[in-house]
């Protein structure tokens, strides 16, 4: 029997919350981490000939690094609301147009990002969890363009945004009761333009430092 109730006892202890970690309340948070922005050449220069440009895309440079800060309240163990702001980087394009005059078009594009999810956590052990959210996200694009014919140039701006799904995976482990870490998956659905040829899905890898108030 002592052997039966040691097996028991030493399984509470592996499945528990973290010790001492609060399974209720608020937290916040700060991240960083790699950005694919997930655009296509071959969708640009689509959408150049749309327009009536004929030419193709020379140069084209969608990765970059982003940030995020975030705030939520975990309900228990398992389940927890959050909302965030992140960086979405910036992406640039050159595009050499043939008809119907020769010019040089070169593209840049900035965007950021307001969500909230449901984030769901399946502990692993004391400290050790895996999770995944779904929610969705406000995402607002700033983009300049120039284009260069002849001695002739010229520039114009341009804003879009939209509201489509979020979603990801991840790990988190408890350093102490009160503070964390996070690697995750995030991924930012339909953001950008289909008349530019933008319109494409970002794929954020990093990671995160939180605290538990």
């Amino acid at each position: 029997m002592r052997l039966v109730r040691g097996i028991l006892l030493a399984s509470a202890v592996t499945f528990a919350p973290a010790s001492g970690a609060q399974t209720n309340g608020f937290y916040a948070g700060l991240g960083g981490g790699y950005l694919d922005l997930g655009q296509d050449s071959g969708d640009i220069a689509a959408a150049a000939a749309a327009a009536g440009l004929g030419g193709r895309v020379t140069a084209l440079d969608d990765k970059d690094f982003g940030w995020k800060i975030f705030g939520g309240y975990q309900f228990n163990i398992y389940f927890a609301a959050e909302f965030g702001y992140t960086d979405l980087g910036e992406a640039s394009a050159t595009f050499a147009a043939t008809t119907p005059s020769a010019a040089i078009v070169n593209v840049e594009a900035d965007g950021t990002a307001l969500s909230g999810s449901i984030v769901g956590t399946y502990p692993l052990n004391r400290d050790l969890g895996l999770f995944g959210r779904f929610g969705a996200a406000y995402w607002d694009v700033d983009g300049t363009g120039s284009a260069v014919v002849g001695g002739s140039s010229a520039s114009v701006e341009a804003d879009d945004d939209g509201i489509d799904l979020l979603f990801g995976l991840g790990a988190r482990y408890s350093l102490t009761p009160k503070l964390g870490l996070r690697l995750e998956w995030e991924h930012y659905r339909g953001v950008g333009d289909d008349a530019s040829g933008t319109d494409g899905g970002i794929d954020f890898f990093g990671g995160s430092l939180m605290y538990r108030f």
